[in-house]
């Protein structure tokens, strides 16, 4: 009898370890909850849940070295058997989780979409850790000022024990590719836009069991971008000036404020008025040249609304009536609407250009862009390994700006062979703006389309794109560029 029990007690304290060992799995010890409050202390941030998932900083070569990502989730997710929704932000090295915490976007977008929807920030970018910001690039401008600018930051990435050259493209595939089974997930479903349809187009090739399907906005291949970008840039220019003036011209509240929407003949007068003084202000930015207002318009194009806003501003500039066009933004105002205005471009301005770090200068170089200011070294990766474009057999979704200069329309139509399964939507009156999904700036059409795909990635998706591009203000007051603001600018991604 003594016996039975002896084995009786060893069986139930075996599967009582086993039951153990089973639950203890379920707890990833690499994802490590913290408070979202410590990020935003001015906000209560009670509703949603942050987390440091660590992970290998180096997988070629164990150098011991970890890197800790930032996880923001909603604290309670809605109850679906789809599985989550990983946002990847643009860049490379662009930040969004604090972002995504001020704006409590993983709580907004999960209601909007109806599944749990994950916002974080990649290796060496934002609050994910290590820090690998560059500041002394921003404003570094020659090839010499950027090399020695960058010597400085790798110095001190070496003091700090950093492998700089670890933060790439590949090591961020793997990150993500890990996320699953940290989540306690099988799959999880993608949203990038910008750089982040980059690298999860190197998802979905390098680890297709990690991901049921991607939505990808404002669609950026490896290697060369094909065409020639100064033709490619005037193509869209002229387009973008044509789908001004067609709307404007049926557009009673645009026709009113410019009775003739020529924008050929704003830019001659334009020119007249630089020969005679030298420059022209356009809604406070000094333009000295025919190039240089191009250019400002390849900033304005990343926005949809910021575009058709420089287009009244050079109308009203050609009639040389600065007054009138910050009166018109101030909704009667003009030094309201010239406050206004001026925030409004050194806020997109400093948030294009002023996030410059590790992971962006050494991701570029590595994807294919000038290497000047990295002189990439000894490293265990090689440039090639980079420069060959990934594709998928998975369901995708990919959406278009028509009008964008940073990751233009001809980059999207050379990768969709690469994409057998995909589905694909232009916006004929967009820019990069398309490449944040979660933008409500636009109207949510593309939310819309976003739901829609992810509930079913084989049916067609809802058509919306005319009633987007009809609700765009052509000549945005500032109520309607808040809204802008609020939405997106403060999110604004620089060129990939």
């Amino acid at each position: 009898m003594d016996g039975f029990r002896w084995i009786w007690m060893a069986c139930l304290l075996f599967f009582a370890v086993v039951g153990q060992a089973q639950q203890l799995e379920l707890t990833d010890k690499r994802y490590r909850l913290v408070d979202c409050g410590q990020f935003v202390s001015d906000l209560d941030t009670s509703d949603l849940e942050c987390a440091r998932v660590s992970l290998k900083e180096n997988r070629v070569r164990d150098t011991g070295g970890q890197v800790e990502l930032l996880l923001v989730r909603p604290e309670k997710a809605p109850v679906t058997d789809s599985p989550p929704v990983l946002v990847l932000s643009g860049g490379p090295g662009a930040p969004i989780a604090e972002f995504a915490i001020r704006r409590n976007l993983p709580n907004r977008m999960s209601r909007l979409l109806g599944r749990e929807v994950i916002y974080f920030d990649q290796r060496g970018v934002g609050l994910s850790l290590p820090d690998t910001r560059c500041p002394e690039l921003v404003n570094a401008e020659s090839a010499v000022a950027q090399v020695v600018s960058w010597w400085r930051c790798s110095r001190r990435y070496r003091a700090a024990d950093i492998d700089i050259y670890s933060y790439n493209t590949i090591e961020n595939a793997t990150d993500i590719a890990q996320l699953p089974a940290v989540l306690g997930v099988d799959k999880i479903d993608l949203i990038a836009g910008s750089y982040g349809t980059r690298l999860a187009s190197e998802v979905l090739q390098q680890f297709p069991q990690s991901v049921r399907c991607a939505v990808l906005g404002g669609m950026q291949i490896a290697g060369p971008n094909p065409g020639d970008n100064a033709l490619d840039r005037q193509a869209m220019y002229n387009r973008a000036a044509v789908e001004f003036q067609k709307r404007c011209a049926s557009n009673p509240t645009c026709r009113k404020l410019i009775p003739e929407p020529d924008l050929r003949s704003v830019i001659i007068k334009l020119q007249r008025l630089i020969a005679r003084d030298g420059q022209v202000v356009i809604a406070g930015i000094p333009v000295d040249s025919l190039d240089a207002l191009r250019e400002r318009l390849f900033v304005m194009s990343y926005l949809g609304q910021l575009r058709n806003m420089f287009f009244t501003a050079m109308v009203f500039a050609a009639r040389e009536d600065a007054a009138g066009f910050y009166r018109h933004v101030g909704e009667g105002d003009a030094q309201a609407g010239e406050i206004f205005v001026k925030q409004l471009l050194k806020l997109a301005r400093d948030n294009v250009f002023n996030s410059v770090n590790g992971m962006s200068v050494v991701t570029r170089c590595y994807d294919g862009d000038d290497c000047a200011a990295v002189r990439l070294g000894k490293s265990d990766y090689s440039v090639d390994e980079f420069q060959v474009a990934a594709g998928s057999d998975h369901p995708v979704l990919i959406v278009s700006g028509d009008l964008d200069p940073a990751t233009p329309i001809q980059a999207a139509r050379a990768a969709l062979p690469l994409f057998p399964q995909a589905q694909y939507v232009v916006y004929s009156c967009l820019g990069h703006d398309v490449s944040r999904l979660s933008n409500l700036a636009n109207g949510d059409c593309l939310v819309r389309q976003v739901r829609g795909f992810l509930n079913n990635p084989s049916q067609p998706i809802l058509a919306c794109e005319e009633e987007t591009c009809a609700s765009l203000p052509l000549t945005p007051t500032r109520r309607q560029l808040q809204a802008l603001v609020e939405e997106y600018v403060v999110d604004f991604q620089g060129a990939p």
